[in-house]
């Protein structure tokens, strides 16, 4: 359904309006979700189990409806069958890897998306295990970091109008990467406040120019192969990211060089942006 939907926004939006639209997308997003996790939260507080958890799953079923059906209303045009799809896919990956602008994004993102995925369990381990946080405090923590998401998200094309999507997300990228090594520094849990501020609003800056440098770099006849290979590499690194995290964190008293060591990949992640993006500007030119 993944792919399946970025292809199908590939073709909706024009290129033109592509910062724009998702950038409204992942702010509407990020509203939802606080909403969502905020009224959820006290639905499950005051209605007793099991019929609580029931009718959080029915308001999400219904939900999704609604989503379903707005997609339906979604008409882009049928390509014509690409028959490069019938091969097997270590020929589809290696077709694709020949493409060297789609080749150097693919390793940028791969690293980017493995910090990611070592990030998101060690947090909260990091607030609870370290700095006592507690689920008020959390639930701050994380309201600031949807809340600056939603800001950045809004202003985000006058920023990528001003220096493009390849610096934008590059700069998004190098600076996502502080934010588990100032969190793996933070004497106390309000240290964390300011952190998350500035994780949403780089977050945001990632989120909402991913989709169009991906677009950018994808020969539009084979968008929808491109973008499974793409995603095959972003599920694998998501998948063994929190995997190398628990290895690295061990026995709980780790939980400092596992952050700072996903810092570190993150910051590997803004070298290769950053390096595609010469590349990028050398090949244009």
């Amino acid at each position: 359904s993944n792919i399946a939907f970025l292809s199908m926004m590939a073709d909706a939006i024009p290129a033109s309006r592509m910062v724009q639209v998702v950038g409204w997308r992942m702010a509407a997003f990020g509203l939802a979700n606080t909403a969502s996790t905020l009224l959820g939260g006290v639905l499950l507080q005051r209605i007793r189990f099991p019929l609580n958890f029931q009718i959080l799953f029915l308001i999400g079923f219904a939900a999704s409806m609604v989503s379903w059906w707005h997609v339906r209303h979604i008409h882009v045009p049928d390509r014509e069958p690409d028959r490069s799809a019938r091969q097997p896919l270590t020929r589809q990956v290696g077709r694709a890897l020949r493409f060297p602008r789609f080749g150097r994004f693919l390793l940028a993102v791969g690293a980017l998306q493995l910090a990611l995925g070592m990030i998101a369990p060690l947090l909260p381990l990091y607030w609870v295990n370290q700095l006592d946080a507690t689920n008020g405090q959390i639930s701050i923590i994380m309201t600031a970091f949807s809340g600056a998401m939603v800001i950045g998200s809004l202003t985000m094309r006058r920023l990528v109008g001003k220096i493009g999507r390849e610096r934008a997300l590059t700069i998004g990228t190098f600076g996502y990467a502080l934010y588990p090594l100032l969190t793996s520094v933070s004497p106390s849990v309000w240290w964390l406040l300011p952190w998350a501020l500035l994780a949403g609003a780089l977050n945001a800056a990632i989120v909402v120019t991913l989709f169009e440098n991906l677009v950018s770099v994808t020969p539009e006849a084979e968008r929808t192969n491109f973008i499974a290979v793409y995603n095959v590499v972003v599920n694998i690194a998501l998948f063994a990211g929190p995997i190398i995290a628990a290895i690295l964190a061990a026995n709980g008293t780790q939980i400092v060089l596992a952050l700072q060591a996903a810092a570190g990949v993150a910051l590997v992640a803004g070298i290769l942006m950053a390096t595609r993006d010469v590349g990028a500007r050398k090949v244009t030119a």
